[in-house]
């Protein structure tokens, strides 16, 4: 009798961890649901020129995107100018890897790794993380991202994407192999960034059949 006390006690011991454990599941489904991004409105969205909802901006369409040259996770000096006539560069500026909806885009943008590859297109972070926060953000994507640190927000400055005195807008900013800014995208709302999907109709339609 006691012996069947204790298998149900640790059956029941069982079924509650096993509840536990659902709980959990559920619980960091729905936050990495709630800190998902959200695709830009239709309404919003442009294939051509660019978008900035803020007054700051300092970069156009057509323009040649502003030269610098920053640290990337091993400490090694990386300029934008670098890629020139090599390939061309999708670049991301995002608030730090501690944000969950910038993350949430970098690993949407994985998708595209196959497509970035055939338009021979770099893709370049920038976010105002020190080093070692970079190098965490490097680790979380099995892919050949580059990430940069702009811990005093030089490169934000000379873009006009800065919020605050810690964080610079979002921005997606799509560069030709010649340096030319061909399209961007930079928004207020942290929570609605360009997805893969939409970039990759942007990347095709002003990339296509573009030799580098």
């Amino acid at each position: 009798m006691i012996k069947n006390n204790i298998n149900i006690t640790k059956g029941s011991g069982l079924f509650a961890s096993g509840i536990r454990g659902f709980l959990t599941l559920l619980a960091c489904s729905v936050f990495i649901t709630a800190c998902s991004i959200s695709p830009v409105d239709k309404s919003n969205f442009k294939y051509e020129g660019g978008f900035a909802d803020f007054d700051d901006i300092k970069i156009a369409v057509g323009d040649q995107a502003p030269d610098f040259t920053l640290p990337d996770a091993d400490g090694k000096q990386i300029s934008l100018s670098s890629f020139k006539d090599k390939s061309h560069v999708l670049l991301v500026v995002y608030r730090g890897e501690w944000c969950p909806f910038c993350m949430s885009q970098l690993d949407s943008f994985e998708s595209l790794l196959p497509l970035l590859g055939r338009f021979d297109i770099q893709l370049v972070g920038v976010s105002p993380d020190i080093s070692n926060k970079v190098n965490k953000a490097r680790k979380k994507f099995d892919s050949d991202y580059i990430f940069l640190s702009d811990e005093n927000m030089e490169m934000i400055d000379l873009y006009g994407l800065r919020k605050n005195e810690d964080i610079p807008h979002p921005a997606t900013i799509l560069i030709n192999s010649k340096g030319e800014i061909v399209w961007f995208y930079a928004s207020s709302n942290f929570k609605v960034r360009p997805d893969a999907l939409q970039m990759r109709k942007i990347i095709g339609k002003h990339l296509r059949n573009r030799t580098i």
